[in-house]
């Protein structure tokens, strides 16, 4: 419920609820589990599982301690190819893991998130179903 306070994500729905606010029933939802890092449990969005990780590859892998170093790097490439050459993106190591960047509008079908809500009544019977989130920003996993 924090990434909904801070607007990365909206929800939480039922599934006839996303269907709507999305306008389609095209969408497949990602599992989230949480790790413990330095004590405290972090959020990971599970895109493997339902295969949504395999539609993306890139062919090239490059570390850089900084951005400056990113925008430098990428301006040497350019200047040595000196043809125009397609760029792919690359992955910082952003604050909140990457929930600033926002997500195209076109592409939230495909951001969904799940998580089961243990639904405790009063009695203390648990009575588990699934809620779901739209993220705005990128999705960590």
């Amino acid at each position: 419920m924090d990434e909904v306070e801070a607007g990365y994500c909206d929800g939480t729905y039922e599934s006839s609820e996303v269907d709507k606010l999305l306008g389609t029933d095209l969408w497949l939802p990602l599992k989230r589990f949480g790790v413990e890092q330095k004590n405290k449990i972090r959020g990971v969005d599970d895109a493997s599982a339902n295969l949504l990780n395999s539609t993306s590859s890139r062919s090239e892998r490059l570390s850089i301690s900084s951005v400056d170093r990113i925008v430098a790097t990428t301006r040497e490439w350019t200047a040595i190819l000196k043809a125009p050459t397609r760029l792919g993106a690359w992955a910082l190591d952003e604050l909140k893991a990457y929930r600033q960047i926002p997500i195209d509008p076109e592409q939230r079908h495909l951001a969904v998130v799940a998580v089961v809500d243990p639904n405790i009544d009063s009695k203390g019977q648990s009575r588990p179903r699934t809620r779901y989130f739209i993220m705005n920003g990128h999705c960590f996993g």
